[in-house]
């Protein structure tokens, strides 16, 4: 099996000229790697395209392999204004990387509190409430979520607060020990 390591290596920084309309460049300030991440890292192929990632983007960029992104804006040519701190999205997953090139689309604008740690969490409720938004009307229904990891979490207390009715999980792992917050719902 390939080792798979990180290094630290110095690259040009983007700037305006790199910006196509609604980009912006930014300065890093947290991320998180995504369990979709860690199997491209490895080699894996990626479920949206039938890629490998190498094959998308080239081999081996710099800031591989992170795309949940909190920065703040210092260049752009979109509706967002520099200063504004955003969470989303890297789409050539180098959110390692100390500057970054995004699309806006892929962005939303935050407060610059609470810290970039605890914002990372945007991104993933995001593509949560997106999902729902392709399930019809929620209010008053009943909801099952198969997996209660961070993702199915976030699905139960989404759910939830969109007015399910009744919400129920199920996960082959023991998770008694978070019991408590599922007890919240």
């Amino acid at each position: 099996l390939p080792i798979y390591r990180f290094e630290l290596i110095e690259v040009p920084a983007p700037n305006e000229r790199d910006l196509h309309d609604g980009e912006v460049v930014l300065q890093m300030q947290a991320g998180a790697v995504c369990g979709s991440d860690t199997p491209l890292f490895r080699g894996g192929v990626a479920p949206n395209t039938g890629l490998a990632d190498e094959e998308r983007y080239g081999p081996s960029r710099p800031g591989y392999p992170l795309h949940e992104v909190v920065g703040d804006v210092i260049v752009s040519n979109s509706d967002l204004k520099v200063g504004q701190r955003v969470v989303g999205w890297a789409k050539k997953n180098d959110g390692l990387s100390d500057q970054i090139v995004a699309e806006a689309r892929s962005l939303i604008a935050v407060k610059n509190d609470p810290s970039p740690v605890e914002q990372v969490i945007v991104q993933p409720l995001a593509c949560v409430l997106h999902a729902l938004t392709r399930v019809g009307e929620i209010a008053g229904q009943r909801a099952a979520v198969i997996g209660l990891g961070p993702f199915g979490l976030l699905f139960s207390h989404a759910l939830h607060a969109l007015g399910a009715e009744h919400v129920v999980g199920a996960d082959r792992i023991d998770r008694d020990h978070q019991a408590i917050c599922l007890d919240l719902l």
